[in-house]
């Protein structure tokens, strides 16, 4: 299973693949999260993983990965060394996560449903 990598990551997180899964940094170019979306379809990945939650909020994001029947996922940390911690602490989480359609906030040490992230206000937090 391979998932694509927003190129704001750092460039060691793509060697962090294990347990049948592989993370694999975006070093191309695109304007818009919705075109990085569209390109992990065409590369033939299970889905993304962003920096930073703030992509939630896209207007399309969420129901274009469920119309292309792709993963998201997108880190509650920005800073490089949490980022690396997080993703190699929540790797097997991470494998067992993955699902058609599906979107998840990686923290430090789990993974967790973005439920409404979309629909919650920019601060994150669901009233």
């Amino acid at each position: 299973m391979q998932l694509l990598l927003d190129e704001g990551f750092p460039s060691h997180c793509q060697v962090l693949g294990d347990f049948g899964i592989e993370l694999i940094r975006w070093s191309g170019t695109h304007t818009s999260d919705l075109e990085f979306l569209q390109e992990s379809k065409g590369l033939g990945m299970a889905g993304v993983v962003f920096l930073g939650t703030a992509v939630l909020s896209t207007n399309g994001l969420v129901a274009a990965a469920g119309d292309s029947a792709l993963y998201i996922a997108a880190t509650w940390e920005t800073n490089p060394q949490l980022i690396t911690s997080a993703l190699s602490t929540n790797l097997k989480s991470l494998k067992r996560a993955v699902r058609p359609g599906g979107i998840d906030v990686i923290y430090s040490r789990e993974i967790r449903p973005a439920r409404r992230w979309w629909a919650a206000p920019q601060d994150g937090v669901e009233r």
